[in-house]
């Protein structure tokens, strides 16, 4: 894939997210130009995994997740302003005019720097998120959401989870830096924006997860025991399991019996003898 395909889709994605996040309806069009036929998570095939095979997601909020990075937001309130002068004309203005305004700044920045900050913590913990990915050849996310290759990978029609949580699901925009929430220089009356672009906004390292996630406000949660860490979501059922080359013949062997009655392929994983890849039967 050349680089200006790479790049257009990345637009394409934030678009995307821009419009489903800002004004809570589905371009289809442009979904039809991003979307995947499937999305895989990969488990390490504890019991609980295999409890939850055809019936459920675990969502989890930010503090359960493996990256500390996750949800972050460009918060310092003396950078965002000074981000805002650098960018935003009217403000420019403001200052041009009323060269006395920027006196007692730094003890404006001091005194609210932790009411924003506790503002933007009720935001991201108002929130759980469920991850997927495109793929199930990736060798790093065998080795580390899946117990070294020695767990599963479930494989879900990307339709039929749009289907039943299209408006929560979003791809993840992958990024050199945070996002400054610069509106809030005039106000916190757009902030609420800048903070729901976090939800789906990670690093640019983790690039390879190629990631989607539902966002799904926690008073939303459709099934009862919630709690500070997560909570269950109903799922299609899969279009199909993939073992791990590791996996102990216990484990496999539950994993079989429990999608026995069902019509749902099941495939092996072994090491390609040429190539970095993992070959599927």
């Amino acid at each position: 894939m050349g680089r200006k395909k790479v790049t257009d889709i990345r637009t394409l994605k934030e678009k995307y997210v821009q419009q489903g996040l800002f004004r809570t309806n589905v371009d289809y069009n442009l979904l039809r130009q991003i979307k995947p036929q499937s999305l895989f998570c990969y488990r390490p095939g504890s019991d609980y995994n295999l409890k939850a095979l055809l019936k459920y997601e675990w969502l989890s909020d930010f503090e359960e997740f493996n990256d500390p990075f996750e949800g972050q937001l460009d918060i310092d309130l003396k950078h965002m302003y000074q981000v805002g002068l650098e960018t935003d004309e009217e403000l420019q203005e403001i200052v041009r005019k009323n060269p006395s305004s920027q006196e007692g700044l730094d003890s404006f920045f001091a005194n609210n720097q932790d009411r924003v900050s506790k503002k933007f913590d009720t935001v991201r913990h108002s929130f759980y998120m469920k991850c997927f990915t495109t793929t199930n050849q990736s060798i790093p996310m065998w080795s580390y959401y899946a117990n070294q290759h020695a767990g599963f990978c479930i494989e879900y029609d990307f339709d039929e989870i749009f289907e039943n949580y299209g408006p929560f699901l979003y791809p993840v925009l992958y990024k050199k830096r945070y996002d400054t929430a610069a509106a809030i220089v005039k106000g916190d009356f757009n902030i609420v924006n800048e903070w729901l672009m976090t939800l789906v906004s990670k690093s640019e390292q983790w690039i390879h997860e190629d990631e989607w996630r539902i966002v799904l406000p926690k008073e939303a949660m459709p099934l009862g025991g919630r709690s500070k860490k997560g909570g269950c979501l109903v799922m299609p059922f899969p279009k199909a399991i993939y073992l791990g080359c590791r996996i102990p013949e216990k484990l496999e062997k539950a994993v079989r019996e429990a999608i026995c009655l069902e019509d749902i392929k099941v495939y092996k994983a072994k090491i390609d003898r040429t190539e970095y890849k993992l070959i599927f039967e």
